[in-house]
């Protein structure tokens, strides 16, 4: 059997202590630079604002990273590591898609593509 390199989805949100204060978006803003900067090239996709599908072993170093930042800030992060059942996927987004076949995972459209 083939081995494939662990996937996750990464998100980054304000906690109960800073949702709603004026300086949230700024610090989610922040944190997630911090992420960007630290994860290596094409390993960590991008697929809202604070939410990520990742490489874990190429990524663990910027997410252990990301988790401490987080708690200096008050914020949140969560970490969900994509198993073996295929991955339910909107066809919007459709880098996300080729990202994970990339990674050998299995991928289920929700619906049909609306280009």
């Amino acid at each position: 059997m083939e081995s494939r390199p662990p996937a996750a989805i990464v998100h980054v949100g304000p906690s109960r202590k800073i949702a709603g204060t004026s300086s949230e978006f700024l610090i989610i803003m922040k944190l997630v630079e911090e992420f960007l900067k630290h994860t290596p090239p094409g390993r960590a996709l991008p697929l809202q604002h604070g939410v990520f599908l990742c490489d874990l072993d190429a990524c663990y170093p910027a997410i252990l990273t990301l988790i401490q930042e987080a708690k200096t800030y008050a914020a949140c992060v969560v970490v969900t590591e994509i198993g073996d059942s295929p991955v339910l996927m909107s066809p919007d987004y459709p880098d996300a898609v080729a990202f994970l076949q990339s990674m050998g995972r299995r991928v289920q459209l929700t619906g049909p593509t609306t280009s």
